[in-house]
């Protein structure tokens, strides 16, 4: 008999390169990647969704990483749509970067300057296409300034079926 496996996850792990988003002096990318795979091999993550915003590159060298030691990696980007609601769009361990930088110019993105600009579609519209292009998508730090439920007026994206998961950043008490 066969019953169900199941793999601590860890949906949100940016690149050395995204540090420049909190304010953080940048660490050198080869120690940053070692970090990050050390810490799932402590914590036992064995499956990883990878984004950084705006852009898919800037994680290729911790995306091989992670996968030549065994953690499954769902490859994808964070954006901001017309809205301003930060969103993570992950997609199957097989799409290459090629593939990914397709799929984020279908997306409304302006020339992309620094990763933060802001989609011209709108976060639907966004679902819409990720799920065209069969991804998934999940609202980003729903808690934040920039997250579904602090921007306020968006009940049409939090009651819709294309939305299945949104990320809250830390525990209930620092809410």
């Amino acid at each position: 008999m066969k019953y169900a496996q199941y793999y601590k996850c860890a949906l949100q792990v940016n690149p050395s390169a995204y540090s420049q988003y909190r304010g953080k002096d940048k660490m050198e990318e080869s120690e940053y990647n070692t970090q990050i795979l050390n810490i799932c091999k402590e914590e036992n993550i064995r499956v990883v969704g990878l984004a950084d915003h705006g852009s898919v590159e800037r994680a290729e060298n911790l995306r091989k990483l992670l996968t030549d030691n065994g953690i499954l990696v769902f490859p994808g980007f964070e954006i901001s749509t017309a809205e301003k609601i930060h969103i993570v769009c992950l997609f199957s361990p097989e799409t290459d970067a090629n593939e990914l930088n397709r799929i984020l110019g279908q997306l409304g993105m302006p020339e992309i300057k620094n990763g933060t600009e802001k989609s011209n579609l709108s976060c639907i519209d966004i679902a819409k296409k990720i799920a065209e292009n069969d991804g998934f998508w999940y609202a980003a730090h729903i808690t934040s300034d920039n997250g579904i439920l602090k921007l306020g007026q968006l009940q049409h994206v939090w009651i819709n079926e294309l939305l299945i998961a949104a990320q809250i950043p830390d525990s209930e008490e620092k809410i």
